[in-house]
């Protein structure tokens, strides 16, 4: 698809001011989690942010997950463990880093997805900090939610962006989500990637759902895993569970919409990270957001995770701005480039290069 220019004005953001708030409160503690962590629940409440939590002084129980993306010559992947639930305490003033250990490859990621590890560290001193870790069994929570099996990507809800998997907020009453199968797990060097499909159900309040992908079954020729991958990618088949009855939730599908093709959005790779909308803070790591016509201003981040033999790194640019004009009806894509390896992005962050283009324009639109 040819990439349209639109007019766009770039800055480098000046960088925010380090909150002192957190220093002079010394009741309570800071946990931040690392880019391959995701948080589910912390005491039996959905997390008020994707990294960094605010924790009264004593014991906590969060259910968390490790997820990376991997990649290799034919396709990237998402790896996603089973919820494990741990239980620490926390003491005021602390502020505490909360890791997974990171596989060498997708082979010891789909291994260590059924046990992954993670270390608790204080941040001041290095030092680790004990907690107790478990496979998580049923959350209870206040609030109607929704859970993916870690088949199942959760690509949007109620039009908007889902901006991390794991247990999430749904409304009582009528829900839409775009979501995927995708799976590795079909036989070596075979994965299944299935089209977004939409799913409309209702929900009860206090209602906790689960949304399951149907797995294929294969033999074990190559025809046999292709003939599956096929009708996997065009037609997967979900089911939606009540985790509390474990009776069947009624629900209908379709093929979602191409995001390329919806009108008034904007599409972002993920290493570029969006930080604010029109002056408001985004949390998460959304894949695309839903803009109103007329001027729009973006604080966006680049964001590269690099793995040696010896350590992980995450380099990241400051805050850019970018602002432009939409026009009613068109899709709007953020590209730039991806920097091979730690040196050349040290370099490429300081003043990465970021486009905007027009990909796709409804028809009316086009023909005024």
């Amino acid at each position: 698809m040819k990439l349209k220019a639109i007019s766009i004005a770039i800055a480098l953001a000046v960088p925010a001011l380090a909150t002192q708030a957190f220093a002079a409160n010394t009741s309570s503690a800071l946990l931040k989690t690392s880019s391959n962590v995701a948080i589910q629940s912390i005491d039996q409440k959905l997390p008020t942010d994707a990294t960094t939590q605010t924790l009264t002084q004593g014991e906590h129980q969060m259910v968390i997950q490790y997820q990376s993306q991997y990649q290799n010559s034919n396709h990237s992947q998402m790896i996603r463990s089973v919820p494990m639930q741990i239980s620490f305490n926390a003491t005021g003033g602390e502020q505490l880093l909360l890791k997974a250990k990171q596989p060498n490859s997708l082979v010891q990621a789909q291994q260590a997805k059924y046990a992954p590890q993670f270390e608790l560290v204080n941040q001041a001193t290095g030092a680790s900090v004990p907690f107790n870790i478990q496979k998580a069994g049923a959350t209870t929570l206040k609030q109607s939610t929704l859970t993916p099996a870690s088949d199942v990507l959760l690509l949007g809800q109620n039009g908007q962006a889902v901006t991390q998997q794991g247990i999430t907020p749904i409304k009582a009453g009528q829900n839409k989500v775009t979501v995927q199968y995708y799976s590795s797990d079909l036989q070596d060097n075979f994965y299944a990637k299935s089209k977004p499909m939409t799913i409309v159900f209702n929900a009860n309040q206090g209602e906790q759902i689960s949304i399951q992908a149907i797995a294929p079954s294969v033999t074990t020729t190559n025809a046999d895993v292709n003939q599956v991958m096929s009708s996997t990618q065009t037609n997967p088949q979900f089911k939606l569970v009540d985790q509390a009855t474990g009776q069947s939730v009624s629900f209908t599908q379709a093929p979602a919409q191409p995001l390329t093709e919806r009108a008034n959005t904007l599409i972002l790779p993920s290493q570029v990270k969006l930080v604010e909308l029109n002056g408001k803070a985004v949390q998460g790591s959304p894949s695309f957001e839903t803009l109103t016509p007329g001027n729009n201003y973006l604080k966006v981040t680049y964001q590269g995770d690099y793995r040696t033999a010896n350590n992980d790194q995450v380099i990241q640019s400051q805050p850019v701005n970018l602002s432009f004009d939409l026009k009613d009806g068109q899709t709007i894509k953020v590209s730039t480039r991806n920097p091979q390896n730690p040196t050349e992005a040290k370099q490429f962050v300081k003043n990465p290069p970021l486009t905007l283009g027009v990909i796709h324009t409804t028809n009316s639109t086009a023909a005024s």
